[in-house]
Order: C-alpha cells, then sequence, then structure tokens
C-alpha cells in the first residue's frame, strides 16, 4: 500500500498521522518526520536536542471544498546559539495560526482589487430578491455564483423558502411549513444555517399567534408618540388625573 504522504507533499519535514471530517472540515494530524532533524527557529542551525512537543492548530488552504485544520506537533529544540527555541518549519511562520500558502492566497486576494469587488458587488446580489434583478446580466450572474457554490445554493433556497412562511393561510398551515423547513436547515449540514433555525426555533409560538391573530401595534404606537408631544408640550401638571384628562381629550373615542 502507497503512503498516503506521496500524495500530500504540501507539508515538508511532516507525515501525515490521521485525517477525518470535523463537521464541514478535514482535521489532519501531522507529526514530524522521526529521520529529520529540527533546525532552530532563530538561527536555523540544526540541533539534536528536543526540549518537548507542542501542539498547535492551523488553517491551510481547502481541499476538495473543505476547510482544513491541521494539528501540527511541533518540537521546542535547545539550541546552542540561542537556547530554547521553536523548530523551524518552512511552510509556517513563528507563531503563526495559518500557513503560509494560505497567508499568500490572502494576500492575492486584498492585493487583487477587481476580485474583491466581484465578491462585494456579489453580495448584493444575494440579499436582493429574484424579482428585483434589473438587469439579465445580473440574473446570469446570480445563477454562476449558485452554481460554483452548493452550500450558497442550499442557503439561498432556504431563505426564499422561509421569506414564503410568512404569508400562510392558516396557524396550523404555518406549523407544518415551519417544521419542514427546519427538518431541510438540519439535512442541508451546514452549521451557520443549523444554528440560524435553532435560534429561530425559539420564537415559533409567537409566530404562530401573530399568524392566529393579524393584529399590528401600529395605533399603540401612534398613542405612544402622541402621549410624548403632550409631555413635551407641558410646563408641568397639577396632578396625575389631569394627565390622564389631557390623553382622554385627544382620543375621545377611545375607552
Amino acid at each position: 500500500m502507497r503512503d498516503i504522504n506521496t500524495f500530500l507533499p504540501f507539508w515538508e519535514g511532516f507525515s501525515v498521522v490521521t485525517i477525518k471530517p470535523e463537521g464541514d472540515a478535514l482535521r489532519i494530524e501531522l507529526t514530524p518526520h522521526a529521520t529529520r532533524f529540527p533546525s532552530c527557529g532563530g538561527c536555523q542551525k540544526p540541533c539534536s536536542t528536543t526540549h518537548e512537543y507542542c501542539e498547535r492548530t492551523v488553517r491551510d488552504l481547502p481541499i476538495l471544498g473543505c476547510a482544513v485544520r491541521l494539528s501540527v506537533l511541533l518540537r521546542r529544540v535547545g539550541c546552542r546559539d540561542c537556547g530554547k527555541r521553536m523548530e523551524a518549519v518552512s511552510w509556517l511562520d513563528r507563531y503563526a495560526r495559518m500557513t503560509r500558502r494560505l497567508a499568500d492566497a490572502v494576500n492575492r486576494l486584498r492585493h487583487d482589487k477587481p476580485a474583491r469587488k466581484v465578491i462585494k458587488q456579489a453580495r448584493w446580489l444575494l440579499l436582493r430578491n429574484p424579482q428585483n434583478l434589473k438587469t439579465p446580466e445580473q440574473q446570469v450572474r446570480l445563477q454562476d455564483l449558485l452554481a460554483a457554490n452548493q452550500s450558497l445554493m442550499t442557503v439561498y433556497l432556504m431563505k426564499a423558502e422561509l421569506k414564503t412562511l410568512w404569508t400562510p393561510s392558516a396557524a396550523w398551515a404555518w406549523r407544518s411549513a415551519w417544521k419542514q423547513w427546519l427538518r431541510h436547515a438540519h439535512e442541508s449540514e451546514i452549521p451557520a444555517l443549523i444554528q440560524f433555525a435553532k435560534r429561530l426555533k425559539a420564537y415559533w409560538r409567537g409566530i404562530v399567534s401573530r399568524v392566529r391573530w393579524p393584529m399590528h401595534t401600529g395605533q399603540l404606537e401612534g398613542i405612544n408618540n402622541r402621549i410624548k408631544v403632550i409631555k413635551r408640550m407641558a410646563y408641568g401638571y397639577r396632578d396625575s388625573e389631569f394627565v390622564f384628562m389631557k390623553i382622554k381629550s385627544v382620543f375621545p373615542g377611545n375607552p
């Protein structure tokens, strides 16, 4: 059987111990080659003395669309010139929490103004309703964005489906549609969508009450604002009974 490290030549001087899924990401454990002497992170000289082992979690570029988290076993060496220093790693900077190639990719995107503009403008296409897209070019561009990212496509469809829940015909119909949407959210296995569904679940009773009794607080808000105006116009009232008389005189039709 071939060594798995021949197919993953990204981490020089380290061997892959395990690769296991962790939600929507991959957790890869790396250990240094036993036959390779570590080098001092300060003077870069080889060291034969290992003081201790430390584990660090760093991020790397995605593999097959999955985020990658590396659990790297690093050695703290005893250097004759520098003392105790962490070993030098060619693909990882000192104290870094991401690999050099991931940092380079982020820097390229940061300095690539056209690419940043495309990503920034695409956000508004996703937030708009489909019927509000003004030009056919925007519709084609939105379709390309959704086709390139399956998770983004799922969330976009779930957003449209959730919007239809706010116009139900009956409370029981809303309850049935809500259970179906909640089940789809959990089956999507998208952490952000699942977390949003859990938070929204706590308010379902209030939403059902709104469906059963479609009342709004517009009149109450108007009364409160008028009472505030009465208070601002006054220079003080003799007693509380007079205040209530003023309020009742403004709203004679209300008990």
